[in-house]
């Protein structure tokens, strides 16, 4: 959900684990990513979006005056509830009319007030939103804006809700941290820490450190490190494997990875992947050879549904759906239950009647149950 956060001079996270098994004995999916370099799917059949679609639907967001946003990221989607984020502003949006409900725009060092977004997350059942401020706080507010409460922390990363209202929280690599995930209760007491960061005190720290974020999928908390193949789904008991990305050979060293002087060489590896879980497919963007790669992954067949390579900025991202009668290229920014949602400009025509003056589209896709 979080955009990276990224400190110079620290080790990059790589988990000491790597497992396509459950504790339960299961095997969980495994993805040949490395293997499927050179393959194509999808583009030369004409695929789009709309074969795995049940709905598409369009949201346009009120346009008012001071609210005219940017570049906004979804925060949340849940019933008729979306929470926008656009240069530390934080919206509130009934999803069912695009209608700005709620702004928060609370930037300074006073009380109820944050120097810097890490994360919003909303609680519906409690009528709350946290933000994140890297100067370590929480602070929350109810769903109308309203100040609650600033809650000191002891961390700086990502964080999201558990199923039972504890928070995941991801760490960065220090001398007095041992593990990517913590923990954490209501009130912000630590419940527990696990996944060890691996070794490597004697390698060159001339890089940087990407603290990934923890994304809410269908209710549940997902994990990958940056330099990990494992994504783990997240609970108060301990991680669980839900998915492995078998990159083989092409996956990251350390050594490459934490050092800024042999950024040229990370083109010859898998690396920046990152993924959606939504019913029986794994969307999932990554980079290898200077190339951006889109996926589409089947996960009860480990069998690549849909690829888009671009070769150059200018390529078309992600993958085409028609909407009206009109086609436009996407990519999901962040998915709950079977939704996926995006988010494009209101220039592209999809609408009548919005131009570059107007705020942006939310496109929501509902996906086809396989079952």
């Amino acid at each position: 959900m979080v955009s990276k956060l990224t400190f110079a001079g620290l080790c990059l996270c790589l988990l000491l684990t790597r497992c396509s098994e459950r504790p339960d004995g299961a095997a969980c999916p495994v993805i040949p990513l490395g293997a499927s370099i050179g393959q194509t799917a999808g583009q030369e059949a004409g695929f789009t979006l709309n074969h795995l679609a049940q709905t598409v639907e369009m949201i346009p967001i009120q346009t008012v005056e001071g609210c005219l946003m940017a570049q906004p990221r979804i925060c949340w989607a849940q019933d008729s509830i979306l929470i926008l984020e656009d240069r530390a502003v934080i919206y509130r949006i009934n999803s069912a009319t695009g209608q700005i409900r709620t702004v928060i725009d609370r930037k300074g060092k006073g009380p109820g007030e944050y120097m810097m977004i890490g994360d919003v997350v909303c609680d519906p059942r409690r009528g709350e939103i946290y933000v994140s401020d890297l100067a370590r706080k929480i602070n929350t507010y109810t769903l109308n804006g309203r100040f609650l409460s600033a809650s000191p922390v002891d961390f700086i990363g990502g964080f999201n809700q558990l199923p039972d209202r504890n928070f995941a929280i991801t760490y960065y690599p220090s001398s007095y941290r041992t593990v990517c995930v913590g923990i954490y209760d209501s009130t912000w007491n630590k419940v527990c820490d696990y996944l060890p960061f691996a070794d490597v005190t004697q390698q060159n720290r001339t890089g940087s450190v990407s603290v990934e974020p923890i994304s809410r999928q269908n209710e549940q908390c997902y994990y990958k490190s940056t330099l990990g193949d494992t994504l783990y789904r997240l609970s108060s008991r301990g991680p669980v494997p839900a998915l492995v990305l078998d990159k083989g050979e092409l996956r990251l060293p350390a050594a490459i990875a934490m050092d800024v002087t042999r950024k040229k060489e990370r083109s010859e590896y898998i690396f920046g992947e990152y993924g959606f879980l939504v019913d029986k497919f794994y969307f999932v963007s990554f980079y290898y050879d200077n190339r951006k790669y889109y996926d589409i992954w089947d996960l009860n067949t480990s069998a690549l549904v849909y690829r888009n390579v671009l070769s150059s900025p200018s390529d078309p991202e992600g993958v085409v759906v028609a909407v009206d009668q009109k086609q436009i290229n996407f990519w999901p920014k962040y998915v709950h239950d079977d939704c996926l949602y995006a988010i494009v400009g209101a220039d592209t025509g999809i609408v009548p009647g919005l131009d570059e003056n107007s705020n942006p589209v939310i496109v929501k896709i509902k996906i086809r149950s396989s079952e």
